[in-house]
């Protein structure tokens, strides 16, 4: 078995935790493989394209992007090193959005045709790659709510924690390091702001002490407070958790259900003269003050 297929076989292995089967393995070692560079901005593919081919991410970044009208770009994705990239087109006659290298990138791409041919004769390979499907799917929703719901402070946070783990895996932790692949402007374009807006947030967010950025280095120095400020909770990404970070996780959702209800309480105490709204806390009280200067105009 060639060094190739056995990148493709441990990185689905990894995707399912489990070992594949000798016949599985066998399946994955029979397609054609070949490695493939990509120079920053160059693209994968376009909007339009047939799927002919999907990868796996070797080393580099990339994002897929869309284009209105008027030549505005949005990033709705990113595929970093250790993912896959492509896997949604594979049953589908043409891409819906461009991939574009967003560093130097060196992939390792199959057919997707013979792709294809090996999901239908083993479900269980079948399965991996639609789980890897689905996550992309859970990532995107959670950021259809950034971008929607999220002020301009909680965007970037929730962004910089997201990017933290899937770049990282494990839990988030303090002195915690990683290169933004991202200029301001592409941050921007992710998030939904111009690039003057994410200045102002990345120098808010040092100065609150949750997390520092030098030239492309991201610092994360208090992630309990970058997580609250940023919105965030992990589960979303499905990685592996430990016990704790679950009940974290639990916890954070429970308490939005429970914020949920806010609206209809408030109502219900201003037919009876009361109010069960929460007063805010001191730090909240701060935070949306804060968040309130800051535009969400895409300023260019």
């Amino acid at each position: 078995m060639n060094d190739e297929a056995r990148i493709w076989i441990n990185a689905l292995e990894l995707r399912s935790r489990r070992a594949l089967s000798a016949e599985e393995a066998a399946a994955i070692a029979s397609m054609p493989m070949r490695r493939r560079q990509l120079a920053a901005d160059e693209h994968l593919s376009r909007e339009g394209d047939r799927p002919a081919r999907c990868a796996y991410v070797l080393d580099g970044t990339l994002y897929q992007t869309k284009l209105t009208r008027g030549g505005d770009r949005q990033i709705i994705g990113l595929r970093l090193k250790r993912e896959f990239v492509g896997l949604q087109d594979i049953l589908l006659q043409t891409r819906a959005h461009d991939v574009q290298a967003l560093t130097a990138c060196c992939l390792l791409q199959v057919d997707a045709d013979d792709l294809r041919t090996v999901m239908r004769e083993h479900p269980g390979i079948a399965e991996i790659l639609m789980v890897d499907i689905m996550i992309s799917c859970s990532i995107a929703q959670d950021w259809i709510v950034n971008v929607g719901r999220r002020d301009a402070l909680s965007r970037v946070a929730h962004f910089l924690c997201e990017l933290a783990l899937r770049m990282q895996g494990g839990a988030l932790s303090p002195g915690a390091s990683y290169v933004l692949p991202l200029t301001q402007l592409q941050l921007g374009d992710a998030v939904g702001l111009g690039r003057i807006a994410v200045n102002r947030v990345m120098r808010e967010l040092t100065r609150l002490g949750v997390a520092s950025c030098d030239k492309s280095c991201i610092t994360i120095l208090d992630p309990a407070k970058l997580e609250e400020i940023g919105d965030f909770t992990a589960r979303y990404l499905h990685l592996a958790q430990s016990e704790r970070e679950r009940r974290k996780s639990d916890r954070d959702i429970s308490n939005r259900r429970r914020a949920g209800d806010f609206p209809a309480a408030a109502l219900s105490g201003a037919r009876t003269g009361t109010s069960s709204l929460p007063v805010m806390t001191e730090r909240a009280q701060t935070a949306k003050s804060d968040v309130s200067q800051l535009p969400l105009r895409r300023a260019r």
